[in-house]
């Protein structure tokens, strides 16, 4: 019976060829991908999303039947543009553009080969797709954030004395911190992605399904918030013996089914009937173009076949480690400050860089620490902008960010963050030196480095942290850490600079 659908219905054997055959051109993208599904629990939905796309274009097989492929070339010029873009993007290992591109050139192509009136059709499992990609980690400070300040908020309501530093308040019967579990990211990834689903499958026009879409997004933000206040009351009221072990998650995830429950209990009530799905499907007809599709699908698979060989020509570069002399040949003495030998209480984890300082200062402003990663040649898995390179460990180190912003020094702006363990408190500062560009975003550090390796074949890039002891005004610890950037950013920078040019 498969066979015979498939005989008769070339637009579904098209898509599926397109959905099937792009991932395994782009093997190492798609491995990529199934392993933070595999090793990062927030995005474990993605191993499901390409089975599920299949699954609802399968159910419009009937419609697909009586709608011929119409190609429309011109479309595919966006499908090179996106190859070009994950190209670039593989050039300088940025994985999620590599992984969108991906994903865009399966839409793109599938656009170009069965033309407008099926694109438009399936255009909703089609950007379901997006959602393989595993992003999402970018919200986790912002949702730390509003969670954080909503059940301070909230605890206040109720007359509770509370204190609150960034990430972290007191109440009387305790402390409590808003970590990255904290965030909601995982309960708001998990119900937009069963929304779409449901939205696709219970409302026929786009208008229904896009205001659903919009209730899947706010409603998990809203309740997350809602379930820490909750979490909080019961372990101030129980005296912290109740809802601060594996209880704690217990509750969220059983709030989690609740709200789901609810969202599609109250989404039932809109549900549009089989004949507002049939109205919905476009017309069939005969096609309207006598545009062989294989020959196009086939000639442009070929061509994107072509696309990961052209990486390999462009990685040619010398991508030799450096290893011939020290990131500061002269490290002893940076302005008015002098290397001392005491032992850090931190330094930031750095993956994999060709070199490393790790060094500390004192004058009479106090004691501040010098740590950089030197990536001489940035290639996958060394990399200068990297979730690999952080400050801390958010899944079970004793260090916690407290709280982040940027600011201007000189004429430049930095990262700066206080992070605290049981017996320490510091203030960093944390920045990015590309080529000749020092820059806190890491977003202008990767697009630079692009511009770097296509322009001038550099490829070199640093990551740098100063630190101090924060034990009262910060203003002094900020003053400190100025003083010691303002004496020592240019030997740093004249350091790197000759450290690339010897090797």
């Amino acid at each position: 019976m498969i066979n015979n659908i498939f005989e008769q219905n070339r637009s579904l054997v098209l898509l599926y060829s397109i959905i099937l055959s792009i991932p395994v051109l782009f093997y190492q993208t798609t491995l990529d991908m199934a392993e933070v599904w595999w090793v990062n629990e927030t995005f474990t939905h993605g191993f499901l999303v390409f089975p599920i796309t299949l699954w609802l274009i399968w159910g419009k097989k009937d419609n697909l039947a009586n709608l011929p492929p119409e190609p429309t070339p011109y479309i595919l010029a966006f499908t090179l543009l996106f190859c070009f873009s994950w190209l670039v993007s593989a050039l300088i290992d940025i994985k999620v553009i590599m992984q969108l591109s991906m994903i865009s050139i399966i839409l793109s192509l599938s656009w170009g080969i069965l033309g407008h009136k099926i694109f438009y059709f399936l255009l909703f499992p089609l950007l379901f797709l997006y959602l393989a990609v595993p992003i999402g980690q970018g919200l986790i400070p912002i949702l730390m954030e509003f969670t954080a300040n909503t059940t301070v908020y909230l605890v206040k309501l109720t007359g509770i004395p509370v204190y609150q530093e960034g990430f972290n308040f007191i109440l009387p019967s305790g402390n409590w911190s808003v970590v990255e579990e904290c965030s909601g990211v995982r309960y708001l990834i998990a119900t937009v992605t069963l929304g779409i689903v449901y939205s696709y499958i219970t409302y026929a026009s786009l208008k229904k399904r896009l205001v659903f879409t919009a209730f899947t997004i706010i409603t998990p933000i809203i309740a997350n918030s809602l379930r820490a206040f909750i979490i909080v009351l019961l372990g101030h009221y129980s005296g912290m013996t109740i809802a601060t072990g594996a209880d704690h998650l217990l509750y969220g995830w059983v709030l989690f089914g609740i709200i789901i429950i609810t969202m599609f209990y109250i989404g039932s009530f809109w549900r549009d009937s089989n004949e507002e799905f049939d109205k919905s499907a476009p017309a069939s007809g005969p096609a309207k173009s006598a545009k062989p599709p294989v020959m196009y699908l086939a000639i442009s698979l070929i061509v994107i076949a072509a696309i990961p060989n052209m990486l390999y020509q462009a990685n040619s570069l010398d991508n030799s480690s450096s290893e011939s002399i020290e990131i500061l040949p002269d490290a002893s003495k940076l302005g008015h400050w002098y290397i001392t030998e005491k032992a850090p209480v931190w330094k930031p984890i750095l993956h994999q860089p060709d070199q490393l300082l790790n060094a500390g200062y004192t004058s009479e402003l106090g004691d501040v620490q010098l740590d950089i990663g030197y990536f001489h040649a940035q290639r996958a898995g060394h990399e200068t902008v990297s979730t690999n390179n952080k400050l801390v460990n958010q899944y079970g180190g004793t260090w916690k960010i407290v709280t982040t912003s940027v600011s201007n020094i000189s004429d430049s702006s930095i990262n700066e963050y206080v992070i605290m363990d049981p017996g320490h408190k510091l203030l960093i500062w944390q920045w990015y030196r590309v080529g000749e560009l020092q820059t806190h975003n890491p977003y202008l550090a990767k697009i630079y480095e692009a511009y770097m390796r296509l322009a001038k074949g550099r490829t070199d890039g640093a990551y740098i942290t100063i630190s101090t002891i924060l034990s009262g005004d910060k203003d002094i610890a900020r003053n400190r850490l100025s003083t010691f950037y303002n004496q020592s950013v240019g030997t740093i920078n004249d350091g790197l600079d000759e450290l690339q040019k010897n090797n």
